[in-house]
């Protein structure tokens, strides 16, 4: 009898994590097939990172991620041909949504390289000497935690050829007004909290501040600042972000801002980390009751 019922505990727990690991898959098909996205590896001078690339460019040819030997006994590069394209490089910290904003940018025609480490100037340099890349067309993301580097970054960038014509942040007051002194192009930023003299002194204006936008897309003069916004999960914060690069490097895929694909994928999250505790609370009372017997 022990035996029977220790089986069904250990099948059911089975089922959990089946289930859990199909909604796992099918939120990566999602994110993939559905947002109309193609992933792949990038190699880096630093390291990995993720390049997510409109369905229209074959990986293949956008990405040579290694040569191969050829019927003369040459190693061959691929050589990517096609038209050029806008692109984001954003620099994450995990579990911060970017993949999910990577997918909504990739569904709009923009590339999107997310890099974990620590190596932005080198992904920045890599990501603009891609041959799909436009240069003109270039935007750098962060969220909370890397918005100071990435501002760093876009400084650094100014006068290179390289700049970016966009850069969006999820920050607090400190990056607010870090900003304030920044000569990055077209910034949006993300507060979690409303802070006026951060506002003012991001803005250099009251006025300004007040209205939460100052500036002009044309002349990389643009600037604006939402209260709210913890993290690219967030669909307001996605809606904006979509809004924000097209208006900075332009709408290359006409989809609305609203048309996103995030809550499909917080929903297969969720119902998969529902499976995950479900299967490891069968195992638990199985072990709990079998030390009571």
């Amino acid at each position: 009898m022990r035996t029977r019922r220790g089986l069904r505990a250990l099948t059911l727990a089975l089922l959990f994590l089946i289930l859990g690991g199909c909604l796992l898959l099918a939120e990566r098909q999602i994110r993939l097939s559905g947002g109309e996205t193609a992933l792949t590896a990038a190699e880096l001078p630093g390291g990995n990172a993720a390049l997510y690339l409109p369905r229209a460019v074959p990986v293949a040819e956008a990405l040579p991620a290694h040569d191969e030997e050829g019927d003369d006994g040459h190693r061959h590069e691929a050589v990517y041909t096609g038209g050029k394209m806008n692109a984001v490089m954003i620099l994450s910290r995990g579990a911060d949504g970017a993949s999910v904003l990577a997918a909504e940018l990739s569904r709009r025609g923009v590339a999107a390289l997310i890099v974990n480490g620590e190596n932005g100037r080198e992904a920045w340099d890599w990501l603009t000497a891609q041959d799909f890349v436009r240069l003109s067309g270039t935007a750098l993301a962060a969220p909370k935690g890397r918005s100071a580097e990435a501002l760093d970054l876009a400084d650094s960038l100014r006068g290179t050829g390289r700049e970016c014509a966009a850069v969006i942040l999820l920050g607090d007051a400190g990056t607010l007004r870090r900003a304030g002194g920044s000569d990055a192009r077209n910034v949006l930023m993300f507060t979690g909290r409303a802070d006026p003299a951060a506002e003012e002194a991001f803005f250099g204006s009251a006025v300004d501040a007040e209205r939460g936008f100052s500036g002009y897309f044309s002349d990389g003069s643009a600037r604006a600042c939402v209260r709210g916004g913890g993290s690219f999960f967030s669909r307001r914060t996605l809606e904006t972000v979509m809004d924000w690069q097209g208006s900075s490097l332009g709408h290359t895929v006409e989809l609305p801002d609203d048309d996103l694909i995030c809550g499909k994928l917080l929903l297969c999250r969720a119902w998969a980390g529902l499976c995950l505790l479900a299967a490891a609370g069968v195992l638990l009372c199985r072990r709990r009751i079998e030390e009571e017997r």
